[in-house]
């Protein structure tokens, strides 16, 4: 799961979650006619449908809010700017420490093939939930990771379909499980803007910001600069920083990274989100004599290509998950390839491009994954069936999904219809 606020029953007491809802709440609620008791409302057994539903729209309301501030112009950030960030920060980074078991990240399909030729694995880049693959689309993946960007006039994870962007239908995977001594190795990428901020605030803010900050601080950060090419100082401050921040050596970085701590939509989809988990940076270089420093035992990396579901494909928005084609693993020693990856992945390929239009589907079958083993046999295989199934049983939005606010109003909306059943059978 993502960041949520709140966790399961028996589960640690998340204080930072507590403070990062206290900050939403402050920041937003006004703006947008919602308020702590309307969240308390929630929990209260005689709540009407109605009443949730109209705290479900002030909910959806809220999330936008918050999913926009992530693109704050760091230019002009304030020190209550970076208090809110951190407690978001804070809240995020317990909850994907305590639920999460792996890490993934998205690769290119050319990357893929060079990471499938080596005899060692290294992951070096931003990471992000590896649980989140058993139920989402690669069009959500490409929605929620702030994959729809441009990039030197090319649009990697895009196709254009009736005039429009849309996510292509096929995403290629690395997935990481991490015991603890692994997350110790995750960092936050933060913009140093940000970063000086949270410094400044470490010894001036109030005891919840300093807690918040102290957290963020802790886990380890990574600094990058976000470049804009539109600012005329860019290009100097960017000098100014490099020369200030040398261990470890800054980076600059174009979109999609926000320098906030989060991934964030691009504008080339009309119903891109982003996802509210922070963002991460590994640096590990696997091999026979660390594999176990850093995995689960009896744990592997795993490779695999993903493709929409002939009955989701395009939507970012119904969460059918993904067709998934096992390519390969690594236990630390050798990369084992699957014997009947490159039929699988050809067919797959063959069907989400079906309904794309020619430019497009010679652009991803010009880009499409080659993987080196045999050709015979197999399609992939679905996500769990019970995840899909659970998932496709309620009503989704990002917010819903991933914070606990919306777990808040499909609890009420359970309890209600629990009610109304009870009710019938009496009657």
């Amino acid at each position: 799961m993502a960041w949520s606020p709140v966790f399961p029953k028996g589960g640690p007491v998340n204080t930072s979650a507590t403070i990062a809802q206290e900050a939403v709440i402050t920041r937003f609620g006004e703006e947008v006619g919602l308020t702590q008791d309307d969240l308390n409302r929630l929990d209260d057994p005689d709540i009407t449908t109605e009443e949730i539903l109209v705290i479900q729209e002030k909910i959806s309301l809220l999330d936008q809010k918050i999913k926009d501030s992530v693109k704050t112009d760091l230019n002009q950030l304030s020190g209550d700017d970076a208090a809110f960030f951190a407690k978001l920060l804070s809240a995020g980074n317990q909850s994907f420490m305590i639920r999460e078991s792996s890490i993934s990240k998205v690769v290119s399909n050319s990357r893929m093939a060079k990471m499938l030729d080596q005899s060692e694995v290294r992951i070096n880049s931003f990471v992000g939930s590896g649980e989140a693959l058993n139920y989402e689309s690669p069009e959500q993946i490409i929605a929620a990771r702030g994959l729809d960007y441009e990039y030197k006039e090319e649009t990697p994870y895009l196709v254009d379909k009736n005039g429009q962007k849309a996510p292509r239908g096929d995403v290629s995977m690395v997935k990481m499980p991490l015991n603890e001594n692994g997350k110790e190795e995750m960092k936050l990428v933060l913009d140093p803007r940000l970063y000086e901020k949270l410094v400044e605030l470490k010894d001036s803010g109030d005891a919840r910001t300093v807690t918040a900050v102290n957290a963020v601080l802790d886990q380890g950060v990574v600094l990058m600069y976000k470049k804009d090419a539109n600012d005329p100082n860019d290009a100097d401050r960017l000098k100014t920083y490099a020369a200030k921040y040398k261990d470890p050596k800054l980076r600059a970085s174009d979109p999609p990274f926000t320098g906030t701590g989060f991934p964030s939509h691009g504008k080339l989809l009309e119903n891109g989100y982003g996802d509210m988990v922070p963002e991460y940076n590994i640096d590990i270089k696997l091999t026979a004599s660390n594999v176990s420093q850093y995995l689960p035992p009896g744990e592997k990396v795993t490779f695999s290509a993903h493709y929409s579901k002939p009955e989701s494909a395009g939507s970012t928005e119904v969460p059918e998950g993904s067709v998934a084609v096992p390519l390969a693993s690594f236990d630390g020693e050798q990369i084992t390839l699957e014997s009947d990856s490159q039929k699988a992945c050809d067919a797959n390929l063959e069907r989400v491009t079906r309904n794309y239009d020619k430019e497009s589907r010679d652009k991803i079958m010009k880009d499409r994954l080659v993987v080196s083993s045999g050709s015979a046999g197999g399609t992939g295989s679905p996500a769990p069936e019970g995840v899909s199934k659970r998932i496709a049983r309620d009503p989704w939005t990002p917010l819903s999904r991933f914070s606990a606010f919306g777990e808040k109003v499909k609890s009420g909306l359970r309890r209600e219809k629990k009610k109304k059943k009870k009710g019938t059978t009496a009657a």
